[in-house]
């Protein structure tokens, strides 16, 4: 790829009128050059532009790499740090002057609010309950029925107890604002729980299909059964899949519900339509009107959550505002009127909020005021 294209790709890139394709293609950039490859328009761009372009190569591979893995603590700064530069050149560059200050955290005051972490419920159909972050790990629990077992690795997996003379029962697990787990369900199928979300699933599978029903956000790994599909139900929609990871986003404050698909096959039905999808490619259902589109998606965008990190791509400020709401459980209140502004980047979600909201004032296009656990939106 030529200089001029990398150049051109980029400044769309800032300016939100990047496509997906495009994303791809700015992407496979930086997997076939390095720094030292590059050579910067320093007459378009100025200092500034070397500077962004220099920072974009050196930390593509890390916050915008095509797939999404598993990273330990330790890389969480540095991936923060690099998202801090990304959004203060982004500031400078496209919305100086600021319109307004950024915030003085001396003056404000603000209060420490810690992200979330690692937290569920589980609650059977006889009432009985588990709160599943209190089992130490390597540890087996025993309740009417049902055995649960957290790994070392902090997973916990359900069997039923052979002999216990306890019929299969429904099942859920609950996690609060701030709140994530990972879980097993009694069929293999891996699904990792985003914060203010439920799984209803029945302690064991049984019959021509595996069914469960899902609130709020999830990421599935499907084991494979082909003489029994996996079925995920919303409430305004139904996935049925074969064995496949994909994640669903269906929370009831957001206007639509979102199925991505990152490997295998998903059928997504609802009173919209019908929709056989394929791995990179988002089921948009709109609650309004239930319209059900289809999309070519950057998958890592919609799963970075699972590994630790807020990926914004050219999202509007209550949509990040919701995610913020539910992993750090504050409450969001505007003053105004919400921004029409759109913002794209990414930040470690184990950062303290006020390290978030700071990064996002330094578009000079928002302020953030924050009292007790309530966070005031103004413009």
């Amino acid at each position: 790829m030529t200089n001029d294209r990398i150049n051109a790709l980029i400044a769309k890139y800032f300016d939100g009128t990047l496509t997906e394709a495009e994303r791809v293609e700015l992407n496979q950039s930086y997997d076939l050059q390095s720094d030292q490859d590059i050579e910067w328009m320093a007459d378009s761009l100025g200092e500034a532009g070397q500077v962004k372009q220099r920072m974009l190569s050196n930390i593509g591979q890390e916050i915008f790499s095509k797939k999404v893995r598993k990273i330990d603590r330790s890389h969480y700064r540095f991936i923060y740090a690099a998202a801090v530069l990304l959004l203060v050149v982004m500031a400078w560059l496209f919305f100086k002057p600021f319109s307004k200050p950024v915030i003085d955290t001396k003056q404000a005051q603000l209060t420490k609010i810690k992200p979330g972490s690692n937290k569920a419920i589980l609650t059977l159909g006889t009432g009985g309950q588990i709160v599943l972050d209190h089992i130490a790990p390597g540890k087996v629990v025993e309740l009417d029925g049902v055995r649960v077992l957290k790994t070392k690795e902090g997973q916990v997996v359900f069997t039923v107890v052979a002999g216990a003379g306890v019929a299969a029962q429904l099942g859920s697990i609950s996690t609060p604002k701030g709140g994530q787990y990972e879980v097993v369900l009694p069929d293999g199928t891996k699904v990792w729980l985003n914060s203010a979300s439920s799984i209803q699933f029945p302690t064991a599978f049984t019959g021509t299909e595996r069914k469960v029903s899902l609130e709020g956000e999830a990421y599935f790994e499907v084991a494979k059964n082909k003489a029994m599909p996996f079925k995920v139900k919303t409430n305004l929609q139904e996935i049925e899949v074969l064995g496949t990871h994909f994640n669903i986003m269906a929370y009831d404050n957001e206007n639509s519900i979102k199925t991505t698909l990152v490997e295998g096959s998903v059928k997504v039905s609802s009173k919209g339509g019908r929709a056989l999808l394929k791995p990179g490619q988002q089921a948009e259902l709109n609650k309004i009107n239930n319209h059900l589109s289809i999309q070519e998606v950057y998958t890592r965008d919609a799963i970075a959550w699972k590994s630790g990190i807020f990926m914004f791509a050219h999202e509007d400020i209550r949509s990040i505002l919701n995610k913020i709401s539910r992993w750090y459980d504050v409450e969001v209140i505007y003053k105004n009127t919400a921004s029409a502004n759109r913002y794209s980047g990414s930040i470690s979600r184990f950062e303290d909020v006020t390290e978030v909201l700071k990064t996002m004032e330094m578009t000079g296009t928002v302020h953030f005021e924050i009292k007790g656990r309530r966070i005031y939106v103004m413009d």
